[in-house]
């Protein structure tokens, strides 16, 4: 498939797509005759695994580190566990932090529903 088709199925944007491939995080991008990009299904499983990671917070750098890792071999598979697991660790710190920001806001709307409640009742009397 192109590279608008990759896009498309993987979440990414073709330009996403040509910079991860400049700073090499795409693991096998091939080529046809004429020198446009062409992706295989496996390609754009690797595409939706770095959307995931980049969308969920992942430093690029990191995203690089991983990358490395996955061309490296399965050797490599306890450093990868290591690295997907510190960055679920900092989700779930993001999560909280997100929820009591939520809450703040949430009590911070039922405050002003109340203060309209009162400006209704007060002009109505």
């Amino acid at each position: 498939m192109n590279i608008g088709e990759a896009a498309k199925m993987s979440g990414l944007s073709p330009d996403t797509i040509r910079f991860y491939e400049k700073r090499g995080l795409i693991l096998s991008t091939k080529r046809d005759e004429k020198g446009h990009r062409y992706y295989a299904e496996s390609d754009v499983g690797w595409l939706g695994l770095l959307a995931c990671l980049r969308g969920t917070g992942m430093p690029l750098a990191e995203t690089e580190t991983f990358t490395h890792l996955v061309n490296e071999g399965e050797h490599t598979v306890p450093d990868r566990i290591d690295l997907l697991e510190n960055h679920r660790e900092r989700l779930a710190e993001k999560r909280a932090e997100l929820d009591a920001y939520e809450k703040h806001l949430d009590e911070k709307i039922a405050y002003y529903n109340s203060v309209l409640k009162s400006q209704k009742h007060e002009a109505a009397q």
